[in-house]
């Protein structure tokens, strides 16, 4: 089904860049908006409210941040017109699993309907059609002209004739002798009865499960379109914000030393206090030359603190990315703590670290805004990504629905049948009266069966034929005879009929409840299709426009001017 592609394989990672995030999961920064400050634990990392940025997760399976997940529901609810885009559309299987048990599908009804089309032209198959809209048992007591119980193949061979079938082939020959057991030329009607009964009840299922195959192959192949542009659509999404996310990477991996650190500081938002207290590990209320030179070592080696949610940081001063630090890196450092050590003491007090957190921080200023820019552009494609994703799945899980509404209603049971028919009759009472035809206040199989519509019965007293098979008829009556006498009277028969439209009852609910669940979701992936495709459809040109025409809407707008004609004061001199 078109390029099953979920999201592009993490790249190996390159010297000084993040770690990749796993699929699915988003991108994330340990920088970006300004935080609130709280307290870090010496030894431990600073934490930042807010959106990190830096690179993926490592974490796998990780769930979209909240951020994220409130921009796909608040960005699309107003536009489909849909309360909440569910949550469950995220979770569970992957699209990629999703999209290849929906191929698989399709090639299965295929073939199925392939099959059926093909077992619909023998000759058991055909003459099941022709039977369909005729009783049986009325056809056999017109065939039997001589009251004998008896037809030859002549005679057959020209009844098959006016029911418009075939009747000189191998199958008619092969299906005529497998009755004729004696090979006396003439076959037993009661003996023909249950063969044509069981072509029948074959024709009408084949009928009812080709309607249904061909409804959801044509539905499954008008579907295959529109989830090939979206698949397509979110793997380039996908694709796009990975190859952001490595630029970024490697912009980060590629700066000197003084802007990483000021980067760093940026995110951890310390005070000049918060930094002496985090770094001065000899309590001495200043940050040595050793202090500043292991405290970047262990960032270099573990930047934000092993396991912690913001673990992929960028090496601060790793510039060859093999977790040591070599004698020129050795030096860079040195070199920045020098600089930064303003009285040449051998240590930074908070008179120098407030100054070296200015320097650092404005020195990263301009970096960090063309960060921000590729920050907000990776988290924009990732929610186009994520939007995608919800649509497909939004999709499945409404074809899902429509199939069980589908199965739902193709598979009532006979009592279920029954007694919705049942519970349409104002006066079941007389109903009943008037299927006992023998008036002995009991209605045994055949009158029940008669009354109802069961079976071979063309239209019983509740004005239809509910289809059934002899066995269906033989248990259902079964079921309903309590005492297995064979004949139910009338109070009997009131508490069966009481208890067929409590069963009915349950069956519609449940059936209209599927349906409206099916209605809801189809209303969703709709709107999430169409969303998507129209985003798909615009251009380039169109979206520059719009956004331009957003921004110039923005602009405050100056206060109108009046069109009352300007007033002077006659006592004032204008000169």
């Amino acid at each position: 089904m078109g390029e099953n592609r979920v999201s592009m394989p993490p790249p190996t990672q390159t010297r000084g860049s993040s770690p990749r995030r796993a699929a699915g999961s988003p991108p994330v920064r340990p920088g970006g908006p300004a935080a609130a400050k709280r307290p870090v634990t010496p030894g431990s990392t600073p934490k930042k409210v807010g959106v990190p940025a830096g690179g993926p997760t490592k974490t796998s399976g990780a769930s979209p941040p909240p951020k994220g997940q409130n921009m796909l529901n608040q960005s699309l609810a107003p536009k489909v017109g849909v309360e909440k885009v569910p949550t469950n559309l995220l979770k569970g299987a992957t699209v990629k699993e999703l999209l290849t048990t929906e191929s698989k599908l399709a090639t299965d009804v295929k073939e199925k309907t392939e099959a059926l089309e093909t077992h619909q032209k023998s000759f058991e198959a055909q003459m099941g059609e022709k039977l369909m809209k005729r009783n049986v048992l009325e056809l056999l007591r017109n065939w039997d002209k001589d009251g004998s119980g008896a037809i030859s193949k002549e005679e057959f061979q020209l009844q098959m004739s006016n029911l418009g079938m075939e009747s000189t082939g191998k199958e008619f020959n092969d299906f005529f002798h497998s009755i004729d057991k004696d090979h006396s030329g003439s076959i037993n009607l009661e003996e023909l009865r249950p063969a044509l009964k069981k072509f029948k009840e074959q024709a009408i299922i084949d009928s009812r499960n080709l309607e249904s195959m061909q409804k959801e192959l044509a539905h499954l192949r008008h579907r295959k379109d529109d989830l090939e542009v979206l698949n397509k659509r979110m793997a380039r999404f996908n694709d796009l914000w990975l190859r952001k996310q490595v630029t970024l990477d490697d912009k980060k991996a590629s700066q000197p030393l003084n802007i990483k650190l000021g980067d760093y500081l940026n995110h951890a938002q310390w005070s000049a206090e918060e930094w002496i207290s985090q770094w001065d590990k000899d309590g001495e209320g200043t940050i040595s030359k050793g202090e500043f030179k292991q405290r970047m070592a262990a960032l270099k080696v573990n930047p934000m603190g092993h396991g912690t949610d913001q673990s992929n940081i960028f090496l601060i001063a790793d510039r060859d990315g093999d977790n040591h630090m070599s004698t020129n890196e050795t030096t860079n450092v040195e070199k920045l703590f020098a600089r930064l050590d303003v009285n040449s003491d051998g240590r930074l007090d908070v008179k120098e670290t407030a100054k070296a957190l200015k320097i650092l921080q404005d020195e990263a200023k301009d970096v960090l805004k063309e960060w921000d820019v590729l920050e907000a552009e990776i988290l924009d494609l990732w929610n186009k990504e994520q939007g995608v994703r919800a649509a497909i799945k939004a999709i499945m899980m409404a074809d899902r629905q429509d199939r069980e509404v589908e199965y739902a209603k193709n598979h009532f049971t006979l009592e279920e049948k029954v007694g919705m028919h049942m519970s349409k009759k104002a006066n079941v009472s007389s109903l009943l009266f008037m299927w006992d035809k023998s008036a002995d206040g009991k209605v045994d199989k055949d009158e029940f069966k008669r009354g109802i519509g069961l079976g071979n019965v063309r239209e019983g007293g509740l004005g239809v034929t509910i289809e059934a098979s002899d066995e269906e008829i033989d248990m259902f009556y079964e079921d309903h005879d309590p005492d297995n006498s064979g004949a139910l009277d009338i109070q009997e028969l009131k508490v069966i009929i009481k208890r067929m439209n409590a069963a009915a009852n349950a069956a519609e609910k449940d059936y209209e409840d599927k349906k409206e669940e099916a209605r809801r979701l189809r209303k969703v992936a709709n709107a999430l299709l169409k969303t998507e495709l129209a985003d798909e459809n615009t251009t380039e040109e169109e979206k520059k426009a719009a956004a331009a025409k957003a921004k110039e809407d923005a602009k405050p707008k100056p206060e109108p001017v009046s069109d009352e004609p300007l007033t002077y004061n006659a006592g004032v001199n204008l000169d």
